[in-house]
């Protein structure tokens, strides 16, 4: 399983240093909510971001201003009962950070915190470092949601960026909820 988290997110990272951005054709102003079935969750994406879906199910969102980028990626974590969602965030983190550490030339991770929103409960672990083939200074999140099926989150932005980049990846995150 952690094979998997490691391929995911190594693939996710290759997109990101390409720098493919497709800008998703919605209507400006209109309500663009997707849903992740598999997890039971949905989330509100922001005017003008990308929105792509691949094979497996990974939802990957981005947005970029010049030299500057947001790219969030969610996937409903294979399911396993025996897995707590301290073991889930471990072995996806595990993928990610491993990823992040072989990529980037200055890497650190953050204290793991625990929390809840919208009445499910998640693991949070903020890294940041330099990776000059992605942006240079870079910050990110690894993310695991307690939904119907655990919920992997890795978001990754450049450290300088707009208010306007910071407040709509910021609501984007936030406004994940279960289906209504």
């Amino acid at each position: 399983m952690p094979g998997l988290h490691k391929f995911s997110f190594r693939l996710l990272i290759s997109i990101l240093v390409i720098g493919t951005f497709v800008v998703a054709a919605k209507p400006q102003g209109s309500v663009n909510i997707q849903k992740i079935p598999e997890a039971g969750i949905q989330f509100t994406v922001p005017a003008a971001w990308s929105v792509e879906k691949d094979k497996n199910g990974t939802v990957t969102l981005s947005k970029k201003e010049n030299d500057t980028y947001v790219v969030i990626a969610l996937s409903a974590l294979p399911t396993d009962p025996s897995l707590t969602l301290d073991k889930e965030f471990a072995l996806f983190s595990l993928g990610v950070l491993e990823s992040i550490k072989k990529d980037w030339k200055t890497y650190k991770a953050e204290d793991v915190a625990k929390d809840t929103q919208n009445g499910m409960s998640l693991i949070i672990q903020p890294f940041s470092g330099t990776a000059p083939d992605a942006g240079g200074d870079v910050e990110g999140l690894v993310i695991v949601m307690g939904a119907a099926k655990p919920l992997g989150i890795f978001a990754q932005r450049t450290k300088k960026h707009s208010d306007t980049l910071d407040k709509e990846s910021s609501d984007l995150l936030s406004s994940i909820k279960k289906i209504e």
